[in-house]
């Protein structure tokens, strides 16, 4: 299904952010953690983590899992988790994370498109900040491929800190206690229509900061 971009200047913005996205998540990795500090005001690692207080149960999958913020939380959660990154460079930084954190670490090099990983086999899947390969169709089928029936799909899509609520960003279209741009959540819908997902889109509050959360159960 074909669904048109929710504005003209979030289609501009991500275009121009594309590259630059790409680079931090390789040949420039090594800023990676700075970059992250001066975007959130250096809330992003703590948004992350307050994710995974929402994540319900394991063995959860990470796609994208970065330099591995997510997956020390979930260890410290006691819950079984197994990450993905297609960033080798990524993939260095969260293993060494991992052991500076005394941890173990199942991580792989691979895309979310094609998992080398069986059938039935998570309970959750999770993204955190994704790129636009989380709505491409071949990952999604790869996700509804190893999620356990009725499993879930958590996506942090994006985080809304204090300073973005000054630019009037959230206005009319609500969800939950909180505020979405217009025809946000119809569009993110329409993204999983093409397969058989329940799909709610949730803002909660973390200090200062809203969550945009897409939650889909495999039907």
């Amino acid at each position: 299904m074909d669904i048109k971009p929710l504005k003209w200047k979030y289609r501009l913005i991500r275009r121009l952010l594309t590259p630059i996205y790409k680079g931090l998540y390789h040949q420039f990795a090594w800023t990676y953690h700075s970059a992250a500090w001066v975007v959130s005001l250096g809330q992003w690692n703590d948004t992350i983590r307050h994710f995974a207080t929402l994540i319900p149960t394991g063995p959860v999958l990470e796609l994208g899992h970065g330099p591995g913020i997510l997956q020390e939380e979930l260890e410290r959660l006691n819950i079984t988790r197994f990450g993905i990154d297609e960033s080798r460079q990524m993939n260095r930084m969260a293993w060494r994370r991992a052991k500076r954190a005394n941890q173990s670490a199942d991580l792989v090099n691979c895309l979310a498109q094609i998992l080398p990983l069986p059938d039935h086999a998570f309970r959750t899947v999770v993204a955190t900040f994704p790129a636009d390969y989380i709505f491409d169709q071949d990952t999604l089928g790869e996700v509804q491929r190893v999620l356990l029936p009725r499993g879930d799909l958590l996506i942090l899509l994006s985080a809304y800190f204090w300073w973005n609520h000054l630019g009037n960003l959230f206005r009319r279209e609500k969800t939950g206690s909180h505020e979405l741009p217009d025809g946000w959540v119809e569009s993110i819908r329409g993204r999983f229509a093409a397969m058989p997902w329940k799909v709610e889109v949730l803002a909660p509050a973390f200090r200062k900061t809203t969550l945009l959360i897409i939650h889909c159960q495999k039907l």
